[in-house]
């Protein structure tokens, strides 16, 4: 979010809709009637002011981290100079592909620089805290076709 969160906003908010509309010109209006995911990156996290929601709020889709038990397990960034942890990547899977799994997703936090303390596991062998594999977490999710 180069520019700040604040200033970057309405471009989040057009990358959004035109991801939105992306799917709803290839698969129509009821996109979530069969199996499809839109993930990655959205840079930006849900807090009532996000720049993102025309695509995770959709009513065609389900955020699957949202399935994470605890609220404080779904970070999947770790941003060093302010020290913060968020939800800025998603696994987004149509209603009816969301409904055909009850499998809880994973961040896989390995890759992380070690000042990520929030994160206790095991890291990869190269990471340091002066070196990572990402500041952004792999996100994996078994769903039943």
């Amino acid at each position: 979010m180069l520019g700040g969160r604040s200033q970057t906003k309405a471009k989040r908010e057009r990358q959004a809709k035109a991801a939105q509309q992306i799917v709803i010109d290839r698969f129509g209006a009821n996109a979530g009637t069969a199996p499809r995911i839109i993930c990655g990156d959205l840079n930006d996290y849900i807090d009532g002011s996000e720049g993102i929601s025309a695509v995770t709020g959709w009513n065609q889709v389900e955020n699957v981290l949202d399935w994470l038990p605890n609220a404080a397990d779904r970070w999947t960034h770790f941003f060093d100079t302010k020290n913060e942890y968020r939800q800025l990547d998603y696994i987004l899977a149509s209603s009816s592909l969301a409904a055909s799994s009850s499998a809880v997703p994973e961040v896989v936090r390995k890759g992380l620089t070690k000042k990520a303390a929030q994160y206790t596991g095991p890291r990869f062998p190269d990471v340091t805290k002066t070196k990572e594999a990402s500041d952004h977490c792999l996100l994996v999710w078994e769903a039943t076709l």
